[in-house]
């Protein structure tokens, strides 16, 4: 993540927290980053077309402060920027919601049971409230693998038979 991307973020959730409206910029975002392809990006970042027609095809996005904050981008070139920034935007978000979203990658689905028991101890370890997507890889042999905040914690039996043989290696 780059200092620029993590200014522009921060401009953006600063406005959208004056206005109460950090959700609907949060889901505009998102939802606009996953829309974008490499097709798009080269559009927008493309020299030989004025930057007044590239806004022209933002014109009915909403909320406004979103819409605003794209023709920002684009006056400053700086739409190759997009995913970076809307990742921070979203860890801000997220901050300011106190929630921490957490994949599990399992084998099989986990139980109801198992996955409420898993979202408890992390909300309690880390005091915020968990969002928890169950990723199913059938090609493991079993075991959990746990990706939140960045981190990656794998505790999958595969990668401990990885770590079991560069131990023996050694």
């Amino acid at each position: 993540m780059s200092a620029v991307s993590d200014a522009y973020a921060a401009a953006l959730f600063e406005l959208a927290l004056e206005d109460d409206r950090t959700d609907a910029v949060h889901k505009a975002f998102s939802a606009f980053v996953a829309s974008v392809d490499r097709d798009v990006t080269h559009f927008f970042m493309h020299p030989n077309i004025a930057k007044e027609a590239k806004k022209k095809t933002l014109q009915d996005i909403e909320p406004e402060l979103f819409k605003d904050f794209l023709c920002v981008l684009v006056d400053n070139n700086r739409f190759d920027r997009l995913r970076e920034i809307e990742m921070k935007y979203r860890s801000l978000h997220e901050e300011e919601q106190r929630t921490m979203p957490l994949r599990v990658t399992s084998k099989t689905p986990l139980s109801e049971a198992r996955k409420d028991a898993l979202k408890k101890a992390f909300e309690d370890r880390y005091r915020v409230r968990v969002t928890l997507e169950n990723v199913v890889d059938t090609s493991l042999l079993g075991g959990l693998r746990f990706e939140y905040r960045g981190l990656v914690v794998d505790e999958t039996v595969d990668e401990r038979l990885i770590r079991l043989k560069a131990h023996l290696k050694a």
